[in-house]
């Protein structure tokens, strides 16, 4: 490149980025904000001090690194102003636009979608559209053809209409035989536990975390009672966690430290109410939920102490809870992204499949770590989203093709009931080798 080629091509991209500005300006950005961003784009300086501006502190990767090539600061520069711009038009959107709510909602672990698949998660065709057309914030290609139809349930309180976001189809429920979002949030926990196993910590599920929770409680009636419940029964799945993490010393799940057992909960969030907020700010929800489990389980506590130990003064499972690191709120978002406390569960996952993998080769842990971190996070994310995408496929199913819904036929509502089902591979991960 000669010089007037050089010359053109900095003018062309300093026009590019001083109308980026501009237009970040005319949809309400504040001067300070753009005058900041201009002092930090490479392109908005004459041309004959572009060859210092590799002096100046330039624009870190997102996670941190090393001062990257001015080319590299320049793309940086320019993804972050078009991503500012795209939340200024995002939240000039009305708040239950199904574009707004995906934007705000968005995380790298939705982005999974677009990548290669995984063997060990396999999706078909109906599935794959609908996760793609999810994180997008496109219709549901599910409720394409039967929108406003009204879903059958026993519960009068459950009563949905199909709408074309796909919203009813992810929360409707309360008909005979409907176990889509318990097998969504069994495939989400079985997959945290496989990858914990796999790495060599000890994790606790069912039975195992029945035994391990018994283990803090005094002897007496309280604690037989406790132990001869079915952990899956009405009156444990309200109280136990959904699994405990045991990390050794040195180990580190976010803010817990080892040793120590971590409880932690699975929540796989769909609600409307809970996506829809004029602020706006990435990842909301899910951080709204997780921290409403942490009070969830006071009032678990609660209510354990005074089924088992209602005259015992030491409250046990308050005491026992008072005693244990912060509750891991696991949440699942309905767009792929997932909590803050998920995303700490898998470094850990990660960092032990990696030790273990370097013991087994000989080889360098830190050289393992980028595999292994990034093969559970699409293990987990492409799990998540083929849940999500069941969910509404078989409440369409139900919709199509219930006693009460089945076109054409005038079936009681007295007791709706889907008629076979769509996904039978529910829970049926492959083993890893």
């Amino acid at each position: 490149m000669d010089s007037v080629e050089f010359v053109a091509a900095h003018k062309h991209l300093a026009d590019r980025d001083e109308a980026l500005l501009a237009a970040l300006e005319m949809n309400g950005e504040s001067p300070d904000v753009t005058a900041s961003l201009r002092l930090r784009s490479p392109m908005l300086v004459d041309v004959e001090q572009l060859g210092s501006f590799a002096n100046l502190e330039p624009v870190l990767p997102p996670n941190g690194g090393v001062k990257e090539k001015l080319g590299k600061v320049s793309r940086h520069w320019w993804s972050m102003v078009v991503k500012r711009g795209l939340d200024q038009r995002a939240k000039a959107m009305p708040i239950d636009d199904i574009r707004r709510v995906a934007w705000f909602a968005r995380g790298q672990s939705g982005s999974q979608i677009f990548q290669m698949p995984h063997g060990e998660v396999p999706l078909v065709n109906a599935e794959h559209k609908e996760a793609v057309c999810t994180v997008l914030g496109l219709p549901s290609p599910a409720a394409m053809d039967i929108v406003g139809q009204e879903i059958p349930s026993n519960h009068p309180s459950h009563t949905h209409t199909v709408d074309e976001d796909g919203w009813s189809l992810t929360n409707a429920g309360g008909w005979e035989g409907d176990s889509r979002r318990r097998n969504a949030h069994n495939e989400m926990e079985g997959v945290m536990a496989d990858s914990l196993t796999e790495g060599g910590a000890p994790v606790y599920r069912g039975d195992g975390t029945k035994t391990r929770l018994a283990r803090g409680l005094p002897p007496g009636g309280g604690r037989t009672r406790f132990q001869s419940e079915p952990p899956r029964g009405d009156l444990l799945k309200g109280i136990m966690p959904d699994l405990v993490v045991s990390i050794g010393d040195g180990d580190e799940l976010g803010d817990a430290k080892g040793p120590s057992d971590v409880w932690c909960d699975v929540k796989t969030l769909g609600r409307r109410a809970t996506y829809l907020r004029r602020g706006g700010t990435q990842g909301h929800a899910v951080r709204t939920r997780q921290r409403e489990v942490v009070d969830e389980y006071v009032k678990r506590a609660e209510r354990a102490d005074n089924t088992f130990f209602r005259n015992d003064p030491s409250t046990p499972f308050m005491h026992m809870l008072n005693g244990l690191p912060r509750v891991k709120g696991l949440v699942f978002g309905m767009f792929g992204e997932w909590s803050q406390d998920v995303a700490q569960l898998l470094k850990l996952a990660a960092g032990n499949l990696a030790a273990r993998w370097a013991a087994l080769n000989g080889l360098s842990a830190e050289d393992a770590l980028q595999a292994c971190t990034w093969d559970l996070k699409r293990r987990w994310s492409l799990t998540a989203l083929r849940a999500n995408a069941r969910v509404r496929i078989e409440c369409a199913h139900h919709v199509k093709y219930s006693a009460a819904g089945s076109p054409g036929s005038p079936g009681s509502r007295s007791a709706p009931r889907s008629v076979g089902g769509t996904h039978a591979g529910w829970l049926a991960r492959r083993p890893r080798s």
